[in-house]
């Protein structure tokens, strides 16, 4: 751990991040006893990701860093790993097939297929392309959205995190308060559900109210699918849902149409 700690000395970099601190973020006091040999992938990983930072880097590249982690693990690290870069401006190029960490990580996205750059662009306007980007089935990650909300309460009694989009509410699922006040949450197209009129005894918990902004045909293994891009109402966030063209024309969808978007908290995954 201490390695990282020489590179600043030598490059004679201000240590912003104490050891103790990374230390305790990352959940290593258990591990300083060991030998390197010793560690489990995912105890590699966290070490490795954590002495990367130790080194106040210029430029941080980290390539699927959290393979190996169970998903506790990296519920726990990636709020730190965003915190951290955002407030000591580290850059960081961050590759993985992940789209629900890309959003709760990376600003902008860029996405490769075939050796080749097929888009780039803020990640919230990425993610929900992605069904649109191929032509022949090729895989490019789940589509979904990124969304901003407020913390407002949490329920230890159903592990149930309140979130505030505008003057919506919404639960998530979560074994704890979030540490921060605004998290980012990523909701997978395939995910949502439309409705025409808010429906009632039903388990879902999440209906939001929202505007129909977009519909636009599926392609390749996708086709008979259509991306529905939906506006909720009272803020500047924005959906994408995958529904199917049947479905699509039996509720006669159109632009403009104000409809409710039904979410399953437990499809949710905890928001960083």
């Amino acid at each position: 751990m201490r390695y990282g700690l020489k590179r600043a000395d030598v490059q004679q970099v201000p240590i912003k991040l104490p050891l103790a601190d990374v230390v305790e973020q990352f959940d290593l006091a258990n591990l300083l006893g060991r030998k390197p040999k010793t560690l489990s992938g995912g105890e590699s990983r966290r070490v490795n990701v954590a002495r990367a930072i130790l080194g106040q880097p210029q430029l941080l590249l980290l390539d699927e860093p959290l393979n190996g982690l169970d998903s506790q693990r990296k519920t726990e690290i990636i709020p730190y790993l965003a915190n951290i870069t955002r407030e000591l401006d580290i850059p960081t190029i961050y590759v993985s097939h992940l789209n629900d960490e890309i959003a709760k990580l990376c600003d902008h996205m860029l996405v490769m297929g075939n050796n080749t750059l097929t888009q780039q662009g803020r990640t919230e306007d990425i993610l929900p392309s992605l069904g649109l980007l191929s032509t022949k089935g090729d895989d490019l990650g789940e589509a979904g959205s990124v969304i901003q909300a407020a913390v407002t309460g949490f329920s230890e009694a159903y592990s149930m995190i309140d979130l505030a989009i505008g003057d919506q509410v919404m639960q998530v699922l979560g074994q704890q308060r979030p540490a921060t006040e605004r998290v980012r949450l990523f909701l997978a197209a395939r995910d949502i559900a439309i409705a025409t009129s808010k429906p009632t005894q039903l388990s879902i918990r999440n209906m939001l109210s929202v505007t129909i902004t977009d519909i636009a045909p599926l392609t390749g293994q996708m086709r008979g699918l259509v991306a529905v891009h939906l506006t909720v109402n009272g803020s500047d966030e924005r959906l994408c849902a995958h529904i199917s063209k049947a479905a699509c024309e039996a509720l006669n969808l159109q632009l403009g149409a104000e409809v409710f978007a039904l979410i399953k908290s437990a499809r949710i995954s905890t928001p960083a």
